[in-house]
């Protein structure tokens, strides 16, 4: 009964009923979602999801591949002596931990609309289910797939066979490390003032008392809080 209890109002059936919930953190246009409709949206859920994964897989790994600027010049049979070293430092060093930044601030908006269509019937099930999931986004995407991209290119460039790629990847995982470290300074740095600042939500929050309307309802509810996204 802490958990849940299985109740309907038809004989010999059965239906989860979450007890011991705020009214707020319900999402009430999903609750009128039966059984097998959410199980549908559930499975076309993870299929986007997948989709999102590859995409995003394949848009990290082209930005972290400019972390060795000069490695995927070559590859494209370019000189590398044409770029100045203040030009290596700046592409190295600050665009690809921008790039997947950015990516990865775009990723959740798009993940908590999938949970939304997907039918939880409660917010805080959506961010414990959007956790679980960008946790699995950053580890595989950010983590396994920089590592992978700095020796995609030299793989391909050699033409190699599997003991080639074990050699390649060898060399190439420690010097991933330019990109961690400026990825880790990034977020440690701009992520942490950007929520304790809360530009956007301080600037909206005066545009929606005036957008509102007249009624003293309207104007108290632009003025509540944001709710802080996990």
């Amino acid at each position: 009964m802490a958990a849940q209890s299985l109740l309907h109002d038809k004989p010999f059936a059965m239906e989860p009923k979450v007890l011991e919930i705020e009214q707020k953190d319900i999402i009430w246009e999903n609750l009128d979602i039966r059984s097998w409709n959410r199980s549908i949206r559930f499975v076309i859920s993870m299929i986007l999801t997948l989709v999102l994964f590859v995409s995003w897989m394949s848009l990290t790994m082209a930005a972290t591949s400019m972390s060795n600027l000069e490695k995927v010049i070559i590859f494209f049979g370019g000189n590398p002596n044409s770029i100045s070293q203040t030009a290596y430092g700046v592409i190295n060093g600050m665009v690809p931990p921008t790039i997947t930044a950015l990516l990865m601030m775009l990723l959740p908006i798009l993940l908590r609309q999938l949970l939304f269509i997907e039918g939880q019937m409660l917010e805080s099930e959506v961010e414990m289910s959007l956790l679980n999931r960008y946790y699995v986004f950053l580890v595989i995407n950010v983590f396994i797939g920089s590592m992978i991209s700095n020796g995609v290119l030299d793989f391909l460039r050699k033409s190699g066979s599997l003991s080639m790629w074990n050699k390649v990847m060898t060399s190439t995982i420690p010097s991933a490390y330019i990109y961690f470290s400026t990825y880790i300074l990034l977020q440690g740095w701009l992520g942490s003032s950007k929520e304790i600042l809360q530009g956007t939500t301080f600037f909206l929050r005066y545009l929606r008392f005036w957008w509102s309307g007249g009624t003293p309802r309207a104007k108290r509810e632009a003025r509540e809080l944001e709710q802080f996204e996990w």
